[in-house]
């Protein structure tokens, strides 16, 4: 790594420097003003302080020890240390600032006492609500923090002022919490508490879907971490590469139908993990021990391009254009700019304060509020303006900068709470670009390394969508199952159970997504609820059960009767009125009905594939056989291999057989023979036994029924190949073995099918 942090050191406007030491709490005595405690005080919102000027902020929550208060300076008195002081002020301006001495000791010794035990109670108080906040009692803790504030109203406690937004942040209330948040950034000098209350209102924001602006800052803040964020830095990298995550990436919550949107994530912000934060910096201001940060790691350079290389850098008001141009030179690049985007640079300053970080990091940070997009090109920096290139590069290298500020984010704070959702992102973003097999792998690896179980329901979910897109049924299926055992409770529940019913079914599996797709239904959301419904009434048809089908329609019509789902809604409840109605008189306008609905319904209009093998059952039904195999062609080519393509592959067998076309109809059937499920296997070697014996190749004929009897798992099965092995045996003469076979007794073994046995003597 080349020497950028001596490079890339500039000193901006008024000399300003992050390497200032920090300025140390004045050294006054402790005194405190005679308020007394008012129990419904936190019922209101609390007084915010005066925004008056303020050499440094320090912070005492609770202070057994107090000096005399007989030597205190009266009502009028300073502030005590660490709290908000006013300017200065010399005798001759104000000559009544300072009351004689003889007044300050004729207090009265009981309004001491009186205001030592107000002081004794109201650190009690604060102790007390730390404790309901982290026991999630919220708004019980807000109050206490609001009687805490309004003690003191003139005094500004960072301490306390912070536990009143974040709990106001926790319930809910993001405009008073987003006011709290900018009146501590505006009026507190010390840098860490600066930059703590700028995150909060960067969360706020956030919570608002004001993405925008909630990055804007956390830009700044990453730009400045070292100054602005030492003691929470993990949580402020995985922050902003979480926020450049959502830019990028947009809201998919209403696209997760569709198979190739994965569902996105949101980071949970746990009120008292803040709450730990907070402590952890007013420790490290009044020197009380605390439980370090987690070290960051120590990435090394790698290569000569900026995602490879790692730098310090810090400035104090340098122009983007001078930035860059540091970078360039340090690294020996060669660097283009546009007429357009060097104007933006020039006009752009920065401050900033980076101990280690990525330079392609960097990169993107100082070109993001001038709008600028940076790309690395046979060992040169190009540099543009977002108005001159399409909309396809700005998504493009929005979703790049995410994942380089995720990795990043991953390579110094790999195991800390934060870093599923850096991870997440990842996947996410690479399957967006198009990169499914990283995207699995990236998936693989959230798996393989959440530490605390955190997004497991997402990973499973996302990875099963990813294999669906591979055309990896039986593990897509697998994923789903796993993302159920995750996602109990949570909103993803139904959506994972509709997508393992649908996969069940495309497996020819209808009975057992009958199950899960009853779950979905009863779960889901109302914008999912007739997907659901019509999902669940495609099992019930392909299960045999139109009676329940007709139920599930009507019990659901409200959902259903809208424009995506009102014409393949109409076109199932005449499919299941003509296969489960018993009423011959009324076939006649059922199957009329049907032909009216069929015209107008398309397999698009249906949750997966199984819309076609429904389309080409109900042609079949009204003997338009010709039409049900172009439905089945054009299916087919459309279709991932699965169980349901080899079902529509042994309806096309129907329409050769009309055409006499025997040789088609073998190939066809002897391929089908060969896939993996089992109910159309079986049903595969039933058709070509009769086929065989329709052709008098008997022999033939008895070795695929054979072949199809030890295929049976079950009796009924059984029963039904040892009826087509039994014609077979019929056919050739023996009619022993086929009364055997009739009866439901298994065969003798024929010549061709006798053990081996050994030449054993016997008695």
């Amino acid at each position: 790594m080349f020497g950028l942090a001596a490079a890339c050191a500039v000193a901006g406007a008024g000399g300003w420097s992050l390497l200032a030491a920090r300025k140390q709490p004045a050294k006054t005595a402790e005194q405190h003003d005679d308020h007394t405690h008012t129990p419904d005080a936190g019922n209101k919102l609390p007084p915010a302080a005066p925004k008056t000027p303020s050499p440094t902020v320090a912070h005492h929550l609770h202070d057994d020890q107090h000096d005399d208060l007989a030597e205190a300076p009266g009502p009028h008195h300073d502030a005590p240390a660490g709290q908000l002081e006013p300017p200065a002020m010399t005798p001759e301006e104000s000559p009544s600032s300072h009351p004689p001495a003889g007044r300050l000791k004729s207090m009265p010794l009981a309004a001491a006492r009186l205001t030592e035990k107000n002081e004794k109670r109201r650190a009690s108080d604060i102790l007390r609500a730390d404790d309901e906040f982290r026991e999630g009692k919220i708004a019980a803790a807000m109050k206490l923090y609001g009687a805490a504030i309004e003690a003191h109203p003139s005094v500004l406690d960072p301490m306390v002022q912070f536990r009143w937004a974040l709990c106001a942040e926790a319930l809910g209330l993001l405009d008073e919490a987003a006011e709290r948040y900018q009146m501590l950034a505006d009026a507190t000098s010390a840098p860490s508490w600066r930059g703590f209350a700028q995150w909060g209102l960067s969360r706020v924001l956030f919570e608002q879907q004001k993405t925008e602006l909630a990055h804007r800052i956390a830009a700044d803040l990453w730009l400045n971490q070292e100054h602005a964020a030492p003691l929470w830095r993990s949580e402020l990298l995985h922050w902003h590469a979480h926020l450049l995550y959502r830019r990028a990436s947009g809201d998919t919550s209403s696209r997760l139908l569709e198979d190739n949107a994965l569902i996105g994530c949101k980071i949970v912000v746990r009120p008292f993990d803040l709450l730990d934060i907070a402590s952890r910096i007013h420790a490290s201001e009044t020197a009380a021990p605390f439980q370090p940060p987690p070290a960051p790691s120590l990435p090394m350079t790698t290569g000569t391009d900026p995602a490879a290389m790692y730098a310090q850098y810090k400035s104090g008001g340098a122009t983007v254009y001078d930035a860059v141009q540091q970078f360039c030179g340090a690294a020996h690049w060669q660097v283009e700019w546009s007429n357009a985007a060097q104007q933006l640079a020039k006009s752009h300053r920065c401050r900033a304060s980076v101990g280690r970080g990525s330079i392609a990091c960097l990169l993107d940070a100082l070109c993001d509020q001038p709008r600028l997009i940076w790309n690395w090109e046979n060992q040169v920096l190009r540099i543009s303006e977002v108005a001159e290139r399409s909309t396809s590069d700005w998504k493009q290298y929005q979703l790049k900068a995410a994942e380089r500020a995720a990795r990043e984010a991953l390579s110094l704070y790999r195991d800390v709470r934060w870093s599923p959702y850096s991870r997440l992102a990842i996947a996410h973003v690479e399957a967006l670009s198009g990169l499914q097999a990283a995207s699995r792998k990236s998936l693989e690896d959230l798996i393989a390394n959440s530490p605390k179980g955190d997004l497991l329901a997402e990973a499973w979910f996302n990875l099963g969508k990813i294999q669906l897109q591979e055309n990896a049924a039986d593990k897509a299926i697998l994923a789903f199952q796993r993302s159920l055992d995750h996602a109990m409770g949570s909103g993803l529940e139904p959506l994972a159970n509709l997508y393992l019913g649908r996969l069940l079914v495309e497996a020819n599996e209808a009975r057992r997504a009958v199950v899960p797709l009853r779950r979905s239904l009863a779960l889901a959301a109302p914008r999912d609820r007739g997907t659901a419904a019509l999902t669940l009434g495609t099992a019930y048809l392909l299960s045999s059960q139109p009676q329940n089908t007709a139920e599930i329609l009507r019990a659901n019509q409200n959902w259903l009767d809208v424009e995506g789902t009102r014409d393949a809604t109409a076109f199932m409840s005449c499919l299941a009125q003509v296969q489960g109605g018993h009423d011959p008189t009324r076939l006649k306008y059922d199957l009329r009905s049907l032909m009216t609905s069929i015209s107008h319904v398309r397999s698009e209009q249906f949750f997966g594939h199984s819309g076609a093998v429904l389309i080409a059952i109900a042609y079949r039904e009204l003997g338009l056989n010709g039409e049900a195999s172009d439905i089945c062609r054009n299916a087919i080519a459309h279709m991932p291999p699965c169980a349901l393509r080899m079902k529509l592959e042994l309806m096309l067998v129907d329409e050769l057989f009309d055409r006499r076309d025997f040789d088609g109809m073998e190939a066809q059937l002897r391929a089908v023979c060969e896939t993996t499920n089992e109910e159309v296997r079986l049903v595969a070697y039933q058709r070509l036994c009769e086929l065989l014996l329709e052709l008098d190749r008997r022999d033939e004929a008895e070795v695929e029924a054979r072949t199809w009897l030890k295929l049976c798992s079950s009796r009924e099965q059984q029963a039904e190949a040892l009826r087509g092995l039994g014609r077979c045996l019929q056919r050739k003469g023996d009619y022993l073995n086929a009364a055997l076979c009739f009866s439901g007794s298994m065969p003798q073994h024929s010549a061709a099918e006798a053990p081996v046995t050994t030449n054993t003597a016997h008695p």
